[in-house]
């Protein structure tokens, strides 16, 4: 790991770490914690899986602290909010898929492809990240107050549409949208892969107003 992110997967880990033992509003925290380092610099799945995995961890300390009978309310709150992110990456994708077609502009073959592939590899990644680390905390939580295995199944099904949709957006290819530059070398395409998540990663407050079900917005929920 490269200094630069050691010391951002440090900071981000000493975060979660005073969010868990602070027990306040664990799961929006969370969710804004992941979002603004995943979406520091474009908005990347590496990226999103990096900052779950510090924030995990950093929760995981944060917990030895404080008592038995909270550990499994904060664990599964962490849970939620990294579903929240997730969600939200997702949906900001789409928006800027869809805000770059109004407009006219083109996005290459090679671009939507991966961006397609990448948000495929969401729902697995969830999973993989949270369930190996609940396995891990699991003698430390109180009773087994809280069954982590169907929370996550939960989490992960609130956060399928966005997804599905998202690939959907990613995976059409309609008239003017997709250029030629599939073609233009593994360098140039990684490049114009980049153009998109930075725009998806602007697209993050939009996405956070749509109106979910229930006629309120998520950060009202």
């Amino acid at each position: 790991m490269a200094e630069a992110d050691k010391a951002q997967h440090e900071a981000v880990e000493s975060q979660a770490e005073k969010i868990a033992t602070e027990a306040d509003s664990v799961r929006e925290r969370v969710r804004r914690l992941v979002l603004d380092t995943a979406g520091g610099d474009g908005l990347r799945i590496d990226q999103l899986k990096g900052a779950a995995s510090a924030v995990l961890e950093g929760v995981g300390k944060g917990i030895e602290r404080i008592s038995e009978e909270r550990r499994g309310t904060v664990l599964a709150e962490t849970i939620d909010g990294l579903s929240d992110a997730f969600e939200r990456a997702a949906r900001a994708t789409r928006l800027a898929i869809e805000e770059a077609e109004g407009r006219g502009e083109q996005f290459s073959k090679e671009e939507l492809r991966q961006t397609a592939d990448d948000l495929r590899t969401l729902e697995d990644m969830f999973k993989e990240t949270v369930t190996g680390f609940t396995k891990r905390l699991a003698s430390n939580i109180k009773e087994q107050t809280v069954d982590f295995a169907r929370h996550t199944t939960r989490a992960v099904e609130s956060m399928r549409p966005s997804i599905e949709s998202a690939i959907e957006s990613a995976s059409k290819d309609p008239a003017g949208l997709a250029g030629q530059a599939a073609s233009a070398g593994v360098d140039a395409a990684r490049g114009v892969v980049g153009s998109l998540f930075s725009a998806a990663a602007g697209m993050l407050d939009a996405a956070g107003e749509i109106v979910a079900g229930g006629g309120k917005k998520e950060d009202e929920e």
